[in-house]
């Protein structure tokens, strides 16, 4: 059986550049997740989107100009994120805290982004919900909208019956229901 986990993310951003990131990763965080906003160059419409998304323990060593993905990315923001919810009890198996890697895994899997080709591969092997709050970086206090139009406030998944939700809020709210999230597998790199 699945396990189950309820996560609150709090993002905070946006930092400009990789380097603004890091200073702030390296003074305030231990381990965390990363999002990229940037410019897709496979799409036909030049918008921002959520690109990535990744986890770093130690945050800052992810934040790095040599990063894998980021050279292939252009970079228009990025949002560092704190799980504010408690952390998996339990002996680690990974080197990556369990809770972040699930976190991670089901953003980049929920809201399909192009370059985690690796955690599209397959469906989360957790069921769980996710709370996505944005806000201000150089407060930490201050709420913000959302960045960017797809990344959903709450993302919601039952690994047993193979079923997702992902919410938005707000005036033009809306509830997206997967009824079968192997649909929305990719093969692997």
């Amino acid at each position: 059986m699945a396990e189950n986990i309820a996560s609150a993310v709090n993002w905070y951003g946006p930092y400009n550049t990789i380097a603004e990131a890091r200073k702030a990763a390296q003074s305030d965080y231990k381990d965390g997740l990363y999002a990229i906003i940037g410019y897709n160059p496979d799409a036909s419409a030049r918008r921002k989107e959520l690109l990535y998304v990744g986890v770093g323990a130690p945050l800052s060593s992810r934040l790095i100009d040599s990063h894998h993905k980021m050279g292939s990315m252009e970079i228009a923001q990025i949002w560092l994120g704190e799980i504010s919810s408690p952390k998996k009890a339990g002996k680690r198996l990974k080197k990556i805290e369990p809770h972040l890697d699930i976190v991670e895994w089901m953003i980049a899997y929920f809201l399909c982004l192009p370059n985690n080709e690796k955690k599209r591969a397959s469906p989360p092997d957790s069921s769980g919900v996710i709370l996505n709050r944005w806000f201000k970086a150089e407060d930490y206090e201050t709420s913000l909208p959302r960045p960017v139009a797809r990344w959903a406030d709450v993302i919601e998944y039952d690994a047993g019956y193979g079923t997702a939700n992902l919410v938005w809020f707000g005036r033009r709210g809306r509830v997206k229901n997967i009824k079968d999230v192997t649909a929305l597998r990719i093969s692997k790199a």
